[in-house]
């Protein structure tokens, strides 16, 4: 029996419903393209943390940020996105927060999204 080869790649999605969307990745040379082995819908209540202390145990390293995850069987983390997706993700997020500043003026962003590293996270 073949053994099944891990993921070079997982990340893990947390919806605002607690539904956990878990997606695999094979690692190729060209930025921002890994490809796609499985997408997984798990269940409000899934154990996204013991799933992470999983892959840090076999060899991932592994990044938090709020409604979400990512993990890399390697010792050091590789771009999941090019210069230009980054730029367009970085312009969203600064719209948005801008936006929120707007809408609730003398109140502090809770979000720390400006902060991610969007080659990596997010």
């Amino acid at each position: 029996m073949a053994r099944v080869r891990s993921p070079d790649r997982v990340d893990f999605s947390i919806l605002s419903t607690g539904v956990v969307i878990v997606r695999k990745y094979d690692h190729i040379a060209e930025i921002g393209h890994d490809d796609l082995l499985s997408s997984d819908e798990k269940p409000a209540g899934f154990d996204t943390e013991k799933a992470l202390t999983w892959c840090e145990a076999h060899g991932y390293v592994v990044h938090r940020w709020p409604g979400g995850a990512r993990a890399w069987k390697a010792e050091r983390p590789w771009p999941i996105r090019t210069r230009s997706q980054i730029k367009r993700l970085r312009e969203r997020v600064e719209t948005e927060v801008r936006a929120w500043c707007q809408a609730h003026p003398g109140q502090r962003t809770e979000s720390n999204r400006m902060g991610l590293d969007f080659a990596l996270d997010y």
